[in-house]
């Protein structure tokens, strides 16, 4: 069915997985989320009721700009669901221009979802594709359910141009992701949708059993809307199979339904169903008022497609019955529609533009106006600044003269004492910052090491715990084949987690390890090219991380003698520091490599134009296991070795400097290794 299509494709566009958490002095994350569920609730029994509640919701002025975008997603999907397209356009297109604002990928993909929608309503397929397929650009820097729900929607398109074995196997691989978690209305729904492929193909026996699946979560449920739907088509499934009794008494079932829920799209359609039942039964007078009730139904709540259908219907019965004036009658009406339908698309798109063209309009003229605002709130402030300043500067410059000689003279008194205590404080700080240092360096390699040996202990007790459950059950005689089945799973999940938590061990203790190797002063010393060096280290990450990062290197073809492995290691950690932590999130950069000889010393530059660091964190960042992305491989200790390296090992210094285009390092080594 056209509708279910539609519901399907918009209905889990982005929510319970989408944005970071929302927090607003009226809703919080957990107050939002529960209007979610309130939406999709209300949409499920009644969608005239849902479009009420949204609007509600809308005129809340402190709603964030993420509430209301996911607000007015909700809107046009209820707006498209009561036919109300022009007024979904509008929507749709102060929705975009919200989102244009807001930047997050998340919501452009909402919207080519939402008119996809909208063009499958009018039967325009081709433009649906195309806005699907806009939405499946954006999926890969979204999260995996929507990829799936993407080719999903495609697949419904399918359906309406007869591809039905690719619809089905979309289908199911949807199905067997939603079955992985816990989303019981969209699986309901895509369930109803691949019963209804499964029939248009002839495969009635799968169909059955697909159907019946999805009533089993409506009934437990209570998704009356889509109980209604089964019903509809398990109709159509025994009318296919020559059941017409069940098939009349499925559909009368499914009518009453969709009137009590005052849905008449699908009351009408499931009163065409029963009238092609009744056709194959001979029932002509029947027929004849189901199609006369069908075509009140549809004019009344302004259906003009399903209209177009009807007639079409009703052409080819009296044609059956060669009532040739009354199929001549209702032909020329489906073709009268059917020319409205195409008009139809055409107001739509124009809607769209006029749209368009006034929030364009009023952002223009909001644009001035806070222009206007601006500007005079700057020179006036401009003023009070020039003024504040004037004061100020006298009365610093008068306390500052009243003070200055009472300060000379106890400033001499205090530089001598402070140059008696200097000494002895110079070692007690060394000892200080060597206890501190073994002390941070203890306290960040238990923090580091606790998760994973807690997941382990935690996990191990799990599986104890289940496994004690299975022994008394077996022992009882009361094991059940879904009991061991559980347990297996579970098993498989604990014994997943561990290797990931032992395998997170094993990449900690490897990362300490290199502690110590960057204090080991024992290595090997020779005499190599510094070009030749970094263009080595720099081929190891082209396409790192998928990211496009250009090199620019100018070592001057300077000889260096030092220990190659060791600076190798320095350049590679340096470069991983940029990917992953100056690039994170972006696709491309660039890293600057510059060297030049002063004297016996070698100076590099090491540069990027990434994310950059915050001057206050500058003092801390060779300070080991200090990171500001910590989790999954960081643990803050990259720079920390870096850093012990070129001091210890290769007798140099490191700085990093405040850069304004993203990270900028300086090391400073000795020309030659002896020297030093």
């Amino acid at each position: 069915m056209l509708l279910l299509k539609i519901v399907f494709t918009c209905i889990v566009i982005f929510w319970g997985f989408i944005i970071s958490p929302l927090s607003a002095k009226t809703y919080t994350a957990d107050e939002f989320e529960q209007v979610r569920q309130q939406l999709r609730q209300t949409f499920a029994n009644s969608p005239k009721e849902a479009l009420k509640l949204v609007n509600s919701y809308l005129s809340d002025p402190e709603l964030l700009t993420e509430q209301q975008l996911i607000c007015l997603n909700y809107k046009s999907w209820f707006l498209i669901e009561t036919d109300q397209l022009k007024e979904a356009t509008q929507t749709l297109v102060q929705y975009q221009s919200l989102a244009d604002k807001f930047g997050l990928p998340v919501f452009k993909y909402g919207y080519h979802n939402m008119y996809a929608g909208l063009y499958t309503r009018i039967e325009n397929y081709e433009a649906a594709l195309e806005h699907h397929l806009k939405a499946q650009a954006l999926t890969d820097t979204l999260k995996p359910q929507l990829a799936h729900q993407t080719n999903n929607n495609i697949a419904m398109l399918y359906t309406n141009v007869g591809r039905y074995e690719e619809a089905i196997e979309m289908f199911e691989q949807y199905i067997a992701y939603l079955k992985q978690g816990d989303r019981p209305l969209s699986l309901s729904l895509v369930l109803v949708n691949l019963a209804e492929t499964q029939a248009d193909i002839g495969d009635f026996k799968k169909a059955r059993e697909t159907i019946n699946e999805a009533m089993a979560i409506q009934k437990k449920h209570d998704y009356k809307r889509y109980l209604a739907s089964s019903h509809f088509i398990l109709g159509m499934i025994e009318r296919e199979e020559k059941n017409f009794d069940q098939s009349i008494n499925y559909l009368e079932h499914a009518i009453k339904e969709f009137n009590e829920l005052s849905i008449a799209e699908e009351a009408t359609q499931a009163q065409i169903s029963l009238a092609k039942t009744y056709l194959e039964t001979g029932d002509n007078d029947k027929i004849d008022s189901l199609i006369t009730s069908a075509l009140l139904n549809a004019e009344q709540h302004h259906l003009p497609a399903l209209q177009s259908q009807i007639h079409k219907f009703a052409a080819n019965v009296y044609e059956q019955r060669h009532d040739l004036p009354q199929a001549l009658m209702h032909f020329k009406t489906y073709q009268e529609l059917h020319d409205q339908l195409l008009l139809q698309r055409a107001d739509i798109n124009l809607a769209k533009a006029i749209a368009e063209s006034d929030v364009t309009s009023k952002e223009l003229e909001i644009l001035e106006l806070t222009k206007s605002k601006q500007l005079k709130l700057e020179k006036a402030k401009l003023f009070q600044y020039i003024a504040l300043t004037i004061i100020c500067g006298l009365i610093i410059f008068i306390t500052g003269a009243i003070f200055a000689l009472r300060s000379i003279n106890k400033s001499n008194l205090r530089l001598r004492r402070s140059l008696n205590e200097l000494a002895a404080t110079q070692n007690k700080l060394i000892e200080t910052e060597k206890v501190a240092s073994l002390t941070s360096l203890s306290s960040g390699m238990a923090h580091q090491l606790n998760t994973p040996i807690g997941t382990i202990v935690t996990a191990n007790s799990l599986i104890n715990e289940k496994l004690v459950n299975l022994e008394q059950q077996f022992e009882n005689k009361t094991l059940s084949q879904s009991a061991l089945r559980q347990f297996i799973n579970i098993a498989k999940d604990t014994k997943e987690i561990v290797n990931k938590s032992t395998q997170r061990l094993t990449t900690m203790v490897e990362q300490f390890k290199a502690l110590k190797v960057s204090l080991d002063s024992t290595q090997k010393v020779s005499t190599f090219s510094l070009h030749e060096l970094v263009v080595e280290c720099t081929t190891k990450f082209n396409s790192y991380l998928g990211k496009e990062v250009k090199f620019t290197i100018d070592t001057n073809n300077i000889e260096i003698c030092s220990i190659y492995p060791v600076l190798a290691d320095v350049f590679v950690n340096l470069i991983t520091n940029s990917f992953e932590h100056g690039f994170k999130h972006q696709d491309s950069g660039t890293i600057c490599i510059n060297s030049e000889l002063n004297d016996d010393k070698i100076t590099i530059t090491f540069e990027d134009d990434g994310a950059g660091i915050k001057p206050e964190l500058l003092k801390e960042i060779f300070t080991p296991f200090f990171s500001t992305n910590l989790g999954g491989n960081h643990l803050g200790l990259g720079l920390n070795v870096v850093f012990n390296a070129v001091k210890h090992q290769l007798h140099g210094d490191i700085t990093a400097l405040p850069y304004e285009r993203g990270a900028c390092f300086v090391i400073t080594l000795p020309k030659s290794f002896e020297q030093s």
